[in-house]
C-alpha cells in the first residue's frame, strides 16, 4: 500500500468513510460527521502531516530542517547518486513555489542555470522518493487536452511550506500561496482517502482547447466526477460553470469544496461542501 502522512480523516477519528466521491450517498454520509473548525484547516496545511508533529508538538522549523536533511542524505543519494545538494535544494524549492501548476521544464531550467534533462531527471527523484505527486491532465476524442504537462503537488503540505518559507500558520492563511496551498490539500486528502483503503483513484486535471479548467476530475465507472478548490466562503453556480465542458453523458455529479459550513447545491448535478466532508 501507498500510504502517505496522516489524513484528516485519521486526525478527526473519521476511520469507516468510504473513499471521496461527490455523489448524494456520499455526502449524506458526511452530514453525520463532526465538522473541522475553519482555522483548523489552515493548520492542517502548514504544519503538514507528520505523526511526530500531531503526537509531541516539536518545533516546526527544526523538525522540517532535519527532515529534509535526512531526506537530501538518504533518500536522494539512494536513488539517484546527487551529491549537488546545493543545486538541488535550489530545485526542490523552485517547484514547491509551483506548487498546483503545470511542470515547466524550460522555465525551471532557466531559473536554475540547468538543463532540461537534468531537470526532468531530478523531479523524477522527488516523484520515486514519494515527496511530489503528479497529476496527469485528462484527454480523450471529444476532451483534447491542451498541454500535456502535468501539475505537481506536494504529498505533505507542511513540507511544501517550509520550501517556500511560509514559516507560520497566518502568514501561510494570508499569503499569496493560500490557494495553491489549498487546492494541494485537498487534491492529496483525497488521494489519501483511496490510497488508505489501498485504491489506486484515476485523478485528473482537465484544461481544454478554449482554456478552460477543472482542477479535479475522478474517473470511475465511466464517469467523470469534477472537482473545484476555492478559498472562499460565498460560493456562486458560476464558479464551476467550467464542469460544462464535459459531456453529459460520461458528467458525474460535482463538487465545490470551499469554505462552507454545510453542504448545498449551487445547481442540479454540483454541490458547494466543506472541507471537512473529504
Amino acid at each position: 500500500m501507498k500510504l502517505l502522512g496522516l489524513s484528516q480523516r485519521e486526525l478527526n477519528g473519521w476511520l469507516g468513510q468510504e473513499p471521496f466521491i461527490p455523489t448524494n450517498e456520499y455526502l449524506q454520509k458526511c452530514r453525520q460527521r463532526e465538522k473541522v473548525l475553519f482555522n483548523d484547516v489552515f493548520l492542517h496545511i502548514w504544519k503538514g502531516s507528520y505523526p511526530a508533529l500531531w503526537a509531541s508538538n516539536p518545533d516546526w522549523q527544526i523538525f522540517y530542517d532535519s527532515y529534509f536533511q535526512t531526506y537530501l542524505q538518504r533518500d536522494v543519494r539512494t536513488l539517484s547518486g546527487i551529491y549537488d545538494e546545493l543545486d538541488f535544494v535550489k530545485f526542490v524549492r523552485a517547484v514547491a513555489a509551483r506548487t498546483g501548476q503545470q511542470l515547466n521544464y524550460n522555465s525551471l531550467s532557466k531559473e536554475l542555470g540547468i538543463s532540461q534533462p537534468t531537470a526532468k531527471s531530478w523531479l523524477s527523484v522527488l516523484e520515486a522518493s514519494g515527496l511530489v505527486y503528479l497529476l496527469p491532465p485528462y484527454f480523450n476524442n471529444r476532451l483534447k487536452r491542451l498541454v500535456k504537462s502535468p501539475k505537481v503537488y506536494f504529498t505533505d503540505t507542511g513540507v511544501c511550506a517550509f520550501l517556500s518559507r511560509w514559516m507560520t500558520k497566518e502568514a501561510l492563511e494570508t499569503g499569496a500561496m493560500s490557494g495553491p496551498m489549498l487546492e494541494n490539500f485537498v487534491i492529496i486528502e483525497i488521494l489519501k482517502s483511496y490510497r488508505n483503503r489501498g485504491i489506486e483513484p484515476q485523478l485528473y486535471y482537465l484544461r481544454d482547447s478554449d482554456g478552460k479548467e477543472i482542477d479535479l476530475l475522478i474517473k470511475e465507472n465511466g464517469k467523470l466526477y469534477p472537482i473545484e478548490i476555492k478559498k472562499t466562503g460565498a460560493p456562486h453556480p458560476s464558479m464551476v460553470k467550467n464542469f460544462e465542458v464535459i459531456p453529459e453523458e460520461i458528467r458525474g455529479t460535482g463538487a465545490l469544496v470551499c469554505f462552507v459550513q454545510d453542504d448545498f447545491p449551487l445547481n442540479r448535478e454540483v454541490s458547494a461542501i466543506p472541507i471537512s466532508y473529504l
